[in-house]
């Protein structure tokens, strides 16, 4: 996903930022403390004015392996299908959306952190 950023963004300074963001998400009536998590992926660049507004329509035509725009000699035009099953193997949910002349690529999935894990010397380490 992050290559398709740089590749299909804007030519020059495609601006791309990924934010990895987490919340609590309520499932034993106390929030958080079951160690549920909501996790957000949101991977931003500068759309490339040359290029198709990203629709749902043109999603769904990529996914259907019906969009013939150019799309450069780089592209084998099947990374949004990977990045998509990628999330969808993982129980993840994905969209694609663009507003104004940013597009973002947003992955979430509902996690439960494990608990600490003791190391030696006292230390401790969570995993997730």
């Amino acid at each position: 996903t992050i290559n398709n950023a740089f590749k299909h963004g804007r030519p020059q300074g495609p601006q791309v930022q990924l934010t990895v963001s987490t919340t609590p998400v309520d499932t034993s009536g106390i929030p958080a403390e079951d160690g549920h998590l909501r996790l957000t992926f949101r991977l931003s660049n500068l759309a490339n004015p040359t290029r198709p507004r990203i629709t749902n329509d043109y999603v769904a035509k990529v996914l259907r392996g019906e969009s013939k725009e150019n799309v450069g000699a780089l592209s084998d035009q099947i990374g949004l299908q990977h990045s998509l099953s990628a999330c969808q193997a993982l129980n993840m949910t994905a969209s694609l959306t663009q507003s104004g002349r940013t597009v973002v690529f947003t992955a979430v999935a509902d996690v439960r952190l494990a608990p600490p894990t003791p190391l030696r010397e006292g230390r401790q380490c969570s995993t997730a």
